[in-house]
């Protein structure tokens, strides 16, 4: 029988501003900045299939994915591929994106986004997929101020995959609410020298390599996540980062080594399920 080891964890939590920013009414058409001194005008759009998705994604806009939508990113992005779909580039824009070709197909992966929101409508969160094993669901690269809330996103087939679900290089301001990432992506969160990750109420589950990777992150931090049936090389790994707590969070049901730390972590009344002998560098974890 395996030894399950039981952490309840109680510390001070280290706060940071400039994360999660959030719009409270749809209707509205002003959004404040990370700096709260600035107002800046947003677009509301109301989008229902991954045609008009792509084409709604620019700076300074928030996305509303209608109740009961599906989005497919694979069926159109492989469409533009071909010719038969068109896509509705914006040049004269700071930010833009890219149709990127991968090991087994094609992958989306947007550029210098500011102010972005991404919100899937109604309770259920809104199912979000790619088909390429090589793919990410989305690739963010240079954004800050992003939001994504009450998505389900992951690959449309199950087995062993070689892309994750969410990645962010040199982004910062990034939230993720309510949202579930789900393998076989390789992991539900890949961060590359970035800032002020913010993750709350949202489930990386059934990943086929880790739950998530940072690097060079200064400030993340998780809270009320749940983490399981997540398998099974390291499941956590942060290196050269600083200021990454885990509150309230729960790890269960998973397989291989949970922790492999080349900096120290805070975990706030987290519960982890694990293992006794494959929680890894536990010792780097402030545990109080």
């Amino acid at each position: 029988m395996k030894t399950l080891f039981y952490i309840f964890i109680s510390i001070l939590m280290i706060s940071f501003s400039g994360c999660g920013q959030k719009k409270t009414q749809k209707q509205d058409t002003e959004e404040m900045s990370a700096d709260e001194n600035v107002t800046i005008e947003m677009k509301v759009v109301r989008v229902s299939n991954a045609k008009e998705f792509v084409n709604a994604l620019a700076s300074h806009t928030e996305i509303i994915i209608a109740e009961g939508s599906h989005i497919d990113l694979t069926q159109y992005i492989e469409a533009v591929v071909d010719g038969s779909e068109q896509l509705n580039y914006r040049e004269q824009e700071s930010s833009y994106f890219e149709i990127e070709e991968i090991g087994d197909g094609h992958q989306l992966v947007i550029y210098d986004m500011e102010n972005l929101i991404i919100r899937g409508e109604g309770k259920t969160p809104i199912p979000v997929q790619v088909a390429p094993m090589y793919s990410f669901v989305f690739s963010f690269k240079g954004g800050t101020n992003i939001h994504i809330e009450n998505l389900d996103a992951g690959h449309t087939e199950g087995g062993y995959c070689d892309g994750g679900v969410f990645q962010f290089v040199n982004c910062s301001n990034v939230t993720i609410h309510k949202t579930i990432m789900y393998g076989s992506g390789t992991e539900g969160i890949q961060a590359i020298d970035s800032y002020d990750l913010k993750c709350t109420e949202s489930v990386i589950k059934e990943c086929t390599y880790s739950i998530m990777t940072l690097d060079n992150i200064f400030n993340a931090v998780f809270e009320d996540c749940k983490f399981h049936n997540n398998k099974e090389f390291t499941l956590v790994n942060v290196r050269n980062s600083n200021n990454v707590q885990f509150n309230r969070c729960h790890f269960y049901d998973n397989e291989g080594t949970l922790f492999d730390l080349g900096n120290q972590i805070i975990l706030k009344d987290c519960q982890i399920d694990h293992p006794k002998s494959k929680l890894g560098d536990i010792g780097n974890c402030i545990v109080e």
